[in-house]
């Protein structure tokens, strides 16, 4: 699985251009069948900062993705940031969930 983040601080003018454009993507990059997730979030200490979280089933996928009109969108957003936008690309290998924290807390303690 590949996890892109993009990090993006508009101003308020701008913003309201930022989010239309990234709506805009959200709903044709989930209905691609190797996309688990794309999600758009606001930093909670400064609505301007806009972070937008896609969940990539393989490299592939995501390189598809990267060469689709569709991305022009995310490239788009990036043009109206107020600073240096922000994006990396997390390789995960492995990814587990609640049953970590059942198995870490059910092992007894080592003195």
């Amino acid at each position: 699985m590949v996890i892109v983040i993009l990090q993006v601080k508009v101003t308020p003018q701008k913003r309201a251009d930022a989010v239309s454009i990234i709506k805009s993507l959200i709903g044709p990059t989930e209905a691609k069948s190797d996309c688990h997730s794309c999600k758009l979030y606001s930093h909670i200490d400064n609505d301007d900062v806009l972070i937008l979280i896609e969940q990539w089933q393989s490299q592939e996928s995501l390189e598809d993705h990267i060469c689709s009109g569709g991305f022009r969108k995310v490239l788009a957003v990036m043009d109206l940031a107020s600073r240096q936008p922000e994006i990396t690309f997390h390789k995960v290998s492995s990814t587990e969930g609640m049953e970590l924290v059942e198995r870490l807390l059910s092992e007894p303690e080592t003195i």
